[in-house]
């Protein structure tokens, strides 16, 4: 297939050198005074919060948090507003990622926020200059402002959403008070790993089309960190392919939407954390054999159609594991016959509720 060049596909193709140079900017010191204040129970509860792909960015620290026994919370920040309020109090430590720094909801969490005065803010942004950089330079709490450092988009979410995944992972585990050393070269060795698979883009391109085609109905599913590329990829096949796909947890398929099964069901399905791998792979074979098409996102398995991604683990999985749906949405884009990653009803920030 012939793929027409946009800015969308650069984008892409970037996203390797974006986490490189975010990795060398990456400044420690500013979170240790947070992690003993939380070390010191300063903090009644973390509250991870954002909108779109920052928001799923969030989920492998909130898992991270949460294995370490962190009181810690993920909810969008739309709900937060409307329906979990409550849960924000003097005492709380509040997490807001936001590439922008200026889309509604977090534009009205900032007025909130400065109402209540929760203990701490983490605002995580690439805009510098935002709303979101602006609150927590002046100071709400004890703020910290967390940089992506990614060039700016002009399409949907790429580079920002792998550094907002990286770096979201590293400031966790220093609020943990984690060795960060392990952290910081798993992610090095994910960079060159992602930027070795993109160099033969086309070639996994083809691979990934040939294998897929035009699917009808199209689920992600995964556990774990993978989530955030279930739920994710759901997204950007929704903004940047022009196709729908369904993304949810592989342990709540089997509670009714199993059902879907027929041959024109088509499930991506991610290996994800040795922890829940063998699950993961009695689900494909029951897939399968209720006459769905799946097609395995990991190491290769026998028996199961696999496509390509960079073969890293860890910390890196969540982000080596968005390059084969991004090159997906590239394939669906054309055959709908638009322009990947191409805004045509919203703009790059949301700026209206």
């Amino acid at each position: 297939m012939k793929v027409t060049e946009s800015p969308y596909l650069s984008d892409v193709l970037t996203q390797p050198q974006a986490l490189q140079l975010a990795l060398s900017r990456f400044n420690p010191d500013p979170l240790k005074q947070l992690a003993g204040d939380l070390a010191g129970s300063r903090f009644d509860r973390i509250i991870l919060t954002g909108m779109g792909a920052s928001f799923y960015s969030l989920y492998p620290t909130w898992l991270y948090l949460s294995r370490s026994g962190m009181p810690v919370l993920w909810v969008d920040t739309a709900e937060l507003l409307h329906y979990a309020r409550g849960q924000i109090t003097r005492d709380s430590l509040v997490w807001i990622v936001s590439q922008s720094g200026r889309s509604a909801e977090i534009l009205t969490l900032l007025d909130r926020l400065a109402n209540i005065q929760p203990a701490g803010v983490i605002g995580t942004t690439n805009d510098l200059s935002s709303p979101l950089a602006g609150a927590v330079e002046r100071g709400i709490g004890s703020s910290i402002l967390l940089p992506i450092d990614a060039d700016p988009e002009t399409t949907i979410s790429t580079r920002t959403y792998m550094n907002s995944l990286a770096i979201c992972q590293l400031a966790a585990r220093l609020l943990c008070a984690a060795d960060l050393s392990p952290a910081q070269e798993a992610l090095q060795v994910t960079a060159q790993a992602m930027e070795v698979y993109l160099q033969g883009w086309e070639t996994h391109l083809q691979e990934i089309a040939a294998q897929v085609g035009k699917p009808g109905k199209l689920v992600l599913l995964g556990r774990g960190s993978s989530l955030a590329s279930v739920y994710c990829g759901a997204l950007v096949i929704g903004e940047a392919g022009g196709g729908l796909a369904l993304g949810m947890p592989a342990g709540q398929f089997r509670h009714g939407p199993l059902e879907m099964c027929s041959p024109d069901l088509t499930v991506i399905l991610f290996a994800g954390e040795p922890a829940t791998r063998d699950l993961n792979q009695r689900l494909a074979a029951t897939l399968k054999s209720c006459g769905a098409r799946v097609y395995w996102v990991g190491s290769e398995v026998e028996s199961l159609p696999t496509l390509p991604m960079p073969l890293v683990g860890g910390i890196g999985r969540p982000l080596a594991e968005m390059l084969p749906i991004q090159l997906l949405t590239i394939f669906l884009a054309e055959q709908a016959g638009v322009v990947p990653g191409q805004f045509r009803h919203i703009g790059k920030v949301t700026l209206v509720e």
